[in-house]
């Protein structure tokens, strides 16, 4: 088989388990909806109702969602604080801690190609090479990445 063939069919297989997956998801609410995916649960809240100040209000705006059997959450950017991607505050820390502490997997979705920070663009190129968190640009991308199917680099 050819590398040109095998690359069609690797993306025909992508697109029907996206298809598949986009099918089945649920809404919840105007600001949220669950997908059932292979490895879970994947929560994605589209609305940015409120903003994740702490660790503590992160877990008391999932803390149902979770109860349900959610282990995959994907956010907007906007759902966190500037203060979140300044490193040097220790909020992005501590809230991601706490997910990992929880066993929750966490994807953010946002254009992070103009980080100036050199120290937020190392944390999220090493967040990416993980399993635990992911900084993603698109929704598909945070799915995939939640599922295990891709990494960015």
């Amino acid at each position: 088989m050819s590398f040109m063939h095998q690359n069609s069919l690797s993306i025909l297989i992508r697109l029907s388990l996206f298809d598949k997956i986009y099918r089945n998801a649920k809404r919840v609410g105007e600001q949220m909806r669950i997908i059932d995916s292979e490895m879970g649960k994947i929560c994605i809240f589209d609305e940015v109702t409120t903003l994740f100040t702490d660790a503590q209000s992160l877990l008391d705006g999932i803390s149902d969602y979770v109860y349900e059997g959610c282990t995959n959450l994907i956010f907007k950017k906007e759902h966190f604080p500037e203060e979140f991607y300044d490193l040097k505050t220790g909020l992005a820390g501590e809230i991601l801690q706490k997910m990992t502490d929880y066993r929750l997997r966490v994807s953010i979705i946002g254009d992070f190609t103009y980080v100036q920070s050199k120290s937020l663009r190392a944390f999220i190129i090493e967040s990416n090479r993980g399993n635990q968190n992911f900084f993603a640009s698109t929704e598909e991308e945070a799915i995939q990445m939640l599922s295990g199917q891709r990494r960015l680099r």
